[in-house]
């Protein structure tokens, strides 16, 4: 099951399977250069294959390899 709630305005959560998360995120419209970075960043974990960026409506796609994600619940990463 792939829900979370949004809590902070920073990104939230349009679509979710395993391997696959559509997230909106306003700030890839408003600052393409971090949107890039991001992208670069993402898909040099060895877990993300593929990061989309649609800047016209905001959403980033992610396609990753579910057994090297897992998904958490907000606030309760491991230190």
């Amino acid at each position: 099951m792939c829900h979370i709630e949004p809590d902070d305005g920073i990104a939230e959560v349009r679509a979710c399977i395993p391997g696959r998360i559509r997230l909106y995120i306003p700030a890839v419209t408003a600052n393409p250069e971090a949107a890039a970075q991001m992208k670069r960043q993402m898909e040099e974990t060895g877990a993300v294959h593929e990061v989309q960026i649609n800047p016209s409506v905001g959403t980033v796609l992610f396609l990753y390899d579910e057994r090297q994600v897992e998904a958490g619940e907000p606030g309760t990463a491991e230190a």
